[in-house]
């Protein structure tokens, strides 16, 4: 690869780094500190294997950095479970094109089987590997997740762990890829994506519908789900505990 389309990569970052640390600084109140220009050389991806792994796994291209294990151990809070996960939930169901019939089913069906990664683009984060059209907004987000963002953005550029790339239509995207880890797949916690989904629909219809009514439009979504999704019945009824659990 010549150094004029090296450079033109590095241009890429360069842009979408000083747009999140622009959208940081503003809303966050954060200083906001340029750096010198640094080129980052593309690694080749190589198709990984289909293997489910937790998030807390970090393989070892990744695990001897513990400043990366640090901020990658906080996007999981911030972003991948609780009240997060839900708003990032009812955000894609919203936002789903016209041609998605069911729009609530499909969304449920990415969170469950999309490869997680972190990649950033000028106009929010893509949380799932392969899927840039789910795309999660900077102004959804809680000024603590755009500062984690910015702090993942500022160690990508430092440590060369970015692999660039530009989306249809224009704008560039960069995303975390630590050597070691392209074989890596990490999923959402199924019980957390479900457990989720059961509070965004009960809060959703909270005072309009009776619980009775919400719990079987709940089931049809579920038994959509599982048409395409296979679930564990061990699953299932630790998502009926945590559900009942939290409606106590």
């Amino acid at each position: 690869m010549d150094m004029a389309h090296r450079m033109g990569k590095a241009f890429v970052l360069r842009e979408c780094i000083d747009r999140i640390e622009l959208k940081a600084s503003r809303l966050c109140g954060i200083k906001k500190e340029r750096k010198e220009n640094v080129c980052f050389a593309t690694r080749r991806v190589f198709a990984p294997t289909h293997t489910r792994m937790a998030w807390g796994y970090y393989p070892p291209g990744m695990a001897h950095d513990e400043e990366l294990v640090a901020l990658m151990d906080r996007y999981n809070e911030l972003f991948l479970q609780g009240s997060a996960l839900k708003n990032m939930l009812i955000y894609v169901c919203n936002s789903c094109s016209a041609d998605v019939q069911d729009p609530v089913t499909h969304t449920l069906c990415v969170f469950l089987t999309t490869p997680l990664t972190v990649s950033i683009t000028k106009t929010g984060l893509a949380p799932f590997r392969d899927c840039n059209s789910v795309v999660y907004p900077f102004f959804c987000m809680s000024m603590e997740q755009r500062t984690l963002l910015l702090e993942l953005m500022q160690l990508m550029q430092s440590k060369n762990y970015a692999i660039l790339s530009t989306q249809m239509g224009g704008g560039g995207m960069a995303a975390l890829n630590v050597q070691g880890d392209t074989h890596a797949r990490r999923y959402l916690d199924t019980v957390e994506v479900m457990t989720q989904f059961y509070l965004a629909a009960r809060d959703a219809h909270r005072g309009k519908l009776r619980e009775c009514v919400r719990d079987n439009l709940c089931n049809i979504i579920l038994q959509r789900v599982c048409s395409s999704v296979h679930i564990p019945r061990s699953t299932l009824n630790e998502v009926a505990r945590r559900v009942g659990s939290d409606a106590a």
